[in-house]
């Protein structure tokens, strides 16, 4: 088996042995309908041919309609085997969750699979080969060595240069139908050992690559921009639930000093006096503990006790002191 690695940097593998090609890449991109627009796909065909010395230099070939429909055709082909892909892909994928929705990649098992292992079943029955589903993946032998792979879009762009165009059947028949295509997609994939790695997030639904698919998930996989997400929540509601302990603290501490003041005086938090003594009470309080410290990093000033949230917060653990003494 021969690894390569396109570019320094990039996270995309070709493997390539006698059971075929299978290109990380394209195969994430066919999975998040990523593969290209008509623009995209324009570009690369162009330089397909500029490449191979094909296309004049004057030569208007953006605007040719057997071009256009080429590329039109070769857009709408790969959404359907990027559809199908994610079919077989996605069943296989619910065999490793739980029925309490924890996910372990280890678990996945083709065995029990419908559409995923008709693929693999169509696959092998037109081309002189065995495969061997069990619920450790895929075995294979080769029964005739396979011809080499031809890039598709290599063979769709030196076709212009013949008829310039073909029927969907004819298409179909030279470079297989969108189905061909998923269904030796899925056994390559099947075949090489990204298939441990490759995992769906279960907040957005974009398909990804595992740093570490020998793990239980407990509430299921994310991909890595859904995992930050879900760190910034979680840290957001664990500060505010740490501000609203913080706060009652506060509220029962002032409760116990000023109760009596409070209770005998409605309109206490008017008088300059009792807000002076209380703020300052509340930020020796404040200053004592590491706790309260780490939510008021700076002191409270007479702003705070304006709040009517404060001030029904303290009044409120004054009343609860008083139901319970009495």
């Amino acid at each position: 088996m021969r690894r390569t690695r396109p570019q320094s940097g990039t996270e995309e593998f070709i493997i390539q042995d006698a059971r075929g090609i299978f290109d990380s890449g394209r195969f994430l991109a066919l999975l998040n309908e990523e593969s290209g627009n008509e623009t995209t796909k324009m570009a690369e065909y162009l330089g397909l041919l500029r490449k191979a010395g094909t296309l004049r230099a004057n030569a208007n070939a953006e605007t040719d309609p057997a071009l256009r429909r080429l590329i039109r055709d070769e857009v709408r082909r790969e959404a359907e085997t990027g559809a199908l892909l994610r079919a077989y892909v996605d069943e296989w994928l619910k065999t490793g969750v739980a029925l309490d929705g924890v996910e372990a990649p280890r678990t996945r098992d083709l065995t029990k699979t419908r559409s995923a292992r008709g693929a693999i079943e169509r696959f092998s029955g037109e081309r002189r080969m065995e495969l061997a589903v069990s619920p450790e993946g895929l075995s294979v032998r080769i029964l005739d060595a396979p011809n080499p792979a031809v890039d598709h879009v290599m063979n769709n762009a030196f076709d212009i240069l013949g008829s310039g165009d073909r029927s969907d059947q004819t298409r179909d028949e030279v470079y297989g139908s969108p189905q061909d295509k998923a269904d030796g997609l899925f056994v390559h994939f099947c075949l090489s050992s990204w298939r441990l790695r490759l995992a769906k997030c279960k907040r957005c639904g974009h398909y990804f690559w595992l740093k570490h698919w020998n793990r239980h998930y407990k509430r299921g996989t994310a991909c890595s921009t859904c995992t930050r997400s879900r760190s910034m929540e979680s840290a957001m509601l664990s500060t505010s639930k740490a501000r609203e302990q913080a706060g009652r603290e506060l509220y029962q501490r002032a409760a116990r000093r000023f109760g009596k003041r409070i209770a005998e005086q409605p309109n206490w938090y008017r008088d300059s006096k009792v807000r002076a003594e209380m703020v300052g009470f509340l930020n020796e309080q404040i200053a004592k503990s590491h706790h309260l410290l780490s939510v008021y990093r700076r002191q409270l000033t007479g702003k705070w006790l304006s709040w009517p949230k404060n001030r029904d917060g303290i009044e409120r653990a004054v009343k609860g002191r008083i139901h319970a003494e009495g």
